[in-house]
């Protein structure tokens, strides 16, 4: 929303919904239970939904899409909607979080993690775990020698994105296992 557009609201008497504090994140909810670490970066359209804390530590990525939620239903409950359940979220330092990527109330995310593009994340992700799928899974875990080693010092750090050709052509997809066998 416009700085004129608010003004304008604000004259007419109208509601003004608060600013957002992070650029290419929407918060709902309370701002107020949202802690976010230094050099984190939202990749656009990421929903934060607080209504219960949450915590992004520092040097996170969270790429376009993702979805933060802190809040559910019980669904031994009848009606379910009839009572909620809300539930922090804390998501470490490093961590790199891929488009699209669903946290789910009550999830923890260690530091280093990796959260695969669209993967749906309801259990807590161990430090340095590479998660993927629906519902999320360990893929594999990361190097911590490597991670820890300073990047100004490792022979491949280049201080800038590096430009690579196309997979190796027999970088097929695996086909899925047919039922029943």
């Amino acid at each position: 929303m416009s700085r004129l557009t608010r003004y304008l609201r604000r004259l007419l008497g109208e509601p003004v919904p608060p600013e957002q504090p992070y650029t290419g994140a929407t918060i709902s909810g309370t701002f107020s239970d949202v802690s976010v670490g230094e050099r984190v970066s939202f990749g656009g359209r990421v929903f934060i939904h607080a209504r219960a804390p949450i915590s992004i530590g520092s040097d996170v990525m969270i790429a376009a899409g993702t979805q933060i939620l802190t809040a559910t239903h019980d669904p031994e409950n009848h009606p379910m909607w009839a009572e909620g359940v809300r539930r922090p979220v804390q998501i470490g330092n490093h961590v790199w979080i891929g488009n699209s990527a669903i946290i789910l109330p009550g999830v923890k995310i260690g530091d280093y993690a990796i959260v695969a593009a669209g993967a749906v994340v309801h259990r807590h992700v161990p430090e340095a775990a590479v998660v993927g799928g629906v519902p999320a899974h360990i893929l594999r875990y990361r190097d911590m020698e490597r991670l820890l080693a300073n990047p100004f010092e490792n022979p491949n750090y280049r201080g800038q994105p590096r430009h690579e050709s196309f997979l190796a052509d027999d970088a097929v997809c695996k086909e899925a296992p047919k039922n029943g066998g």
